[in-house]
């Protein structure tokens, strides 16, 4: 009589499945770049509108606002690199580790880009409240 035998590997669902999750967790990255090329710009007009001298901060996210926006090209093929490699690499290799690997990717990018997200937001509104308040002293 023969034992049972069973299979570690996991079925090809789960496959695609971590590689759709590593797919959402790097989509969530475009979200600081749309910040970075739609919004931040504007609030360089509103410094330029109101003829104040960015904080040190504000001028540090606008640098790298312009730097996404003039070398996008690269941070998009870095991206398609990263992500597009991670995806193939889910989807063919049929091990549990990359199904653990993908989750871990996806949760980790989750926190990043909203740490990334709230500090863009803290430095531009902290540097935008203390411009407004300058112009109101004046």
């Amino acid at each position: 009589m023969q034992a049972p035998t069973t299979n570690r590997e996991p079925c090809a669902a789960y496959n695609v499945t971590s590689g759709l999750i590593v797919l959402m967790g790097g989509l969530l990255w475009l979200l600081p770049a749309i910040g970075c090329v739609f919004i931040v710009p504007k609030f360089a007009e509103i410094y330029s509108k109101f003829e104040m001298e960015p904080s040190p901060s504000a001028q540090a996210v606008i640098a790298f606002a312009r730097a996404v926006t003039t070398w996008w090209w690269a941070f998009g093929v870095a991206w398609v690199v990263v992500v597009g490699g991670l995806v193939v690499l889910a989807v063919a290799v049929r091990q549990r580790w990359t199904i653990i690997a993908s989750v871990v990717f996806a949760a980790a990018s989750l926190v990043a880009v909203v740490v990334v997200a709230f500090v863009l937001v803290l430095l531009l509104s902290r540097a935008l409240v203390e411009t407004v308040q300058a112009v109101g002293a004046q």
